[in-house]
């Protein structure tokens, strides 16, 4: 369930800030930051850190740090026994998820969904950001959902500028 939850809850997350860009922990290629959109980023990032430290402290103990493309988690973790106890006491460590992303933004997440559900996912929700995300393990745990993962991840690296 997390394996969406974070590589696409997390891309959602990062996606809900049309001043900052659309990314996990990112900026938006091209133009400037101002020091607020760069604090932003900063805390975001900071959170998504402090909310994997957080699920190794809760017994999920290979939970990864994110890396420049946000938190991509496996299978694995997700499987593991105490992974939903653990989300569950690091919600409120996950970035802000209550503002709306931006046009381009939107359309990404669409592309995204789209893809996942072209490469085997067929029950795969489109995303729309804000207030966060819910996928089920029957999703999770789909056998085709790494690879669908693998295809579409250049639309995600895409959104990080």
């Amino acid at each position: 369930m997390f394996a969406a939850v974070a590589a696409v809850a997390l891309l959602a997350a990062a996606c809900t800030d049309e001043a900052s860009g659309d990314d996990v922990a990112s900026v938006e290629g091209g133009g400037s930051e101002t020091t607020a959109e760069a604090e932003q980023d900063v805390s975001r990032e900071e959170a998504m850190v402090n909310y994997a430290g957080c699920m190794r402290d809760n017994g999920v103990e290979e939970f990864p740090d994110p890396g420049g493309n946000g938190l991509q988690i496996g299978p694995e973790i997700v499987d593991d026994p105490e992974f939903e106890a653990a989300q569950e006491a690091c919600q409120d460590e996950l970035p802000d998820q209550g503002a709306q992303p931006g046009p381009e933004q939107q359309e990404a997440m669409v592309e995204f969904s789209g893809c996942m559900r072209d490469n085997g996912v067929e029950e795969f929700p489109d995303l729309t950001g804000g207030g966060g995300i819910k996928i089920g393990p029957e999703i999770a745990q789909d056998p085709e959902f790494e690879a669908a993962m693998e295809a579409c991840q250049e639309i995600i690296e895409e959104m990080h500028g």
